[in-house]
């Protein structure tokens, strides 16, 4: 699986396990899909790309709306896995701006959207 699928596979398999009625967790509102993307310059039509993905995964649980989606921009792949959001090395204001475009159709699927 190339990373993306891969990333896709474990968001699928998260809003799954937390939707299903079996599991006894908090509603999907309460819950929260972070979501790093690298934003280098010259990298915008594949995070554009992945994006439309994620536009697509969200729309999949469209019975279930997420409660918040965090999009956390990186300029470069360290290669590094982190166990914790506030550690992801971001980027705000690069973020915003390859992300901007896409922010109110995902906010149409999501309760909100945080670009972090």
């Amino acid at each position: 699986m190339d990373p993306l699928e891969t990333k896709l596979w474990f968001a699928r398999s998260f809003l799954n396990m937390c939707t299903s009625e079996q599991a006894g967790w908090l509603s999907s509102e309460e819950l929260t899909l972070c979501w790093v993307l690298h934003i280098e310059r010259g990298c915008e039509a594949l995070v554009q790309e992945e994006l439309q993905e994620l536009e697509g995964l969200l729309m999949e649980s469209h019975k279930h709306r997420l409660g918040r989606l965090e999009l956390y921009g990186m300029l470069a792949q360290s290669g590094h896995t982190y166990a914790k959001v506030a550690d992801v090395p971001t980027n705000r204001a690069r973020c915003v701006e390859v992300v901007g475009p896409f922010t109110a159709r995902l906010s149409a699927l999501v309760v909100q959207v945080a670009l972090m």
